[in-house]
């Protein structure tokens, strides 16, 4: 299982660095708009600046359905303990990257998460 590191999650700033099972960093930013989360940027990176982007999704109806679905998928709520995060998709998101055990496990978690319902 992979480790919370740094985060902040407050009207300016909603980000987490997660260390994945393997070592591989993982950054994670929300960009809000009147605190609900408006677009999603998750990087192979430990600061978001380098590193290979994973996910970037501009739709806020997008963001929502993608952690919908990954809450869905069974993702626990490991970050739960800090009591700080308080925006549920940087959570659910974070969730999902503590569970991978890599970045290729991560991206899988991500394109299941986004194809249609079945039915």
């Amino acid at each position: 299982m992979g480790k919370l590191g740094r985060y902040r999650d407050t009207e300016r700033l909603c980000f987490a660095n997660i260390e994945l099972e393997r070592g591989e960093p993982c950054f994670i930013s929300l960009t809000k708009a009147m605190g609900l989360p408006k677009g999603l940027l998750v990087k192979r990176s430990k600061s978001g600046f380098l590193g290979k982007t994973l996910v970037k999704i501009d739709d806020p109806l997008l963001v929502d359905a993608l952690v919908d679905r990954l809450h869905q998928s069974g993702v626990s709520s490991v970050v739960a303990e800090h009591e700080d995060i308080t925006t549920y998709a940087l959570a659910v998101v974070a969730n999902a990257a503590i569970r991978a055990t890599d970045s290729s496990h991560l991206m899988e978690m991500f394109s299941a998460a986004q194809q249609p319902l079945p039915g």
